[in-house]
């Protein structure tokens, strides 16, 4: 029987593949419907036994809705783009997010984007260590930025589970635990940008899952 670690390293590989492989796709005219089917498509032929969720694709002001459901809008130059995706491999959910920026980006994108993943790192680097509270690492991030959502959560079989790590959580990060760790920022009507990885909660630190490159000079695409 094929363990959960080895299912979700698996399905985390299949994540970062498809983002790659979807990264050159992101061209103008092209609608958050066409990306999704083209996403959806790349991870069944390449192994995918199901998705942990709908897959999100969201252009411009529709990244400010943390659960969008992608639409016929036409990406166009100059405009930024959110991917969040999960695969299920042997029943077990994996997780990624991660901003595009098509053409130019303006100033204040680039500005929360860094904020951002800082927020990111500093809970990511507060997995160091044994047992954790959930709701101490969450703290962290908010330190930098303020978000409406928990900083993360468990996954398994299904996609949220223990444990919750948010700022209300009695939950414990334990070793072996495998969590995402997703910040993000949303300014209504405007745009919204999210990071998330899945990782591996270690006896001392933690594992990234989750690869795909999270520097602004590897999301821009001309």
């Amino acid at each position: 029987m094929v363990s959960k670690l080895t299912s979700i390293n698996l399905g985390c590989r299949l994540l970062d593949l498809a983002l790659n492989f979807i990264k050159p796709c992101l061209l103008p005219g092209k609608t958050e419907l066409q990306i999704k089917r083209q996403i959806n498509s790349f991870l069944k032929s390449s192994g995918a036994q199901g998705f942990a969720f709908p897959t999100i694709v969201a252009f411009g002001n529709h990244t400010a809705n943390i659960h969008h459901k992608p639409t016929n809008r036409k990406l166009t130059n100059n405009q930024i783009v959110m991917i969040d995706i999960g695969v299920k491999i042997n029943g077990w959910c994996c997780d990624i997010t991660r901003m595009f920026f098509v053409g130019q980006p303006k100033p204040i994108w680039l500005k929360t984007y860094r904020q951002v993943l800082r927020a990111q790192q500093k809970a990511i680097f507060h997995l160091r260590g044994g047992k954790l509270d959930a709701s101490a690492v969450d703290a962290v991030a908010r330190k930098i930025i303020q978000f409406p959502h928990s900083l993360g959560h468990g996954l398994g079989k299904k996609i949220h589970g223990r444990p919750k790590i948010g700022p209300k959580s009695k939950d414990i990060i334990k070793p072996d635990d495998v969590i995402t760790i997703e910040p993000g920022y949303y300014l209504k009507n405007r745009f919204g940008i999210r990071i998330e990885d899945t990782l591996l909660k270690t006896a001392t630190g933690y594992r990234p899952l989750t690869k795909f490159p999270k520097s602004l000079q590897s999301l821009l695409h001309d």
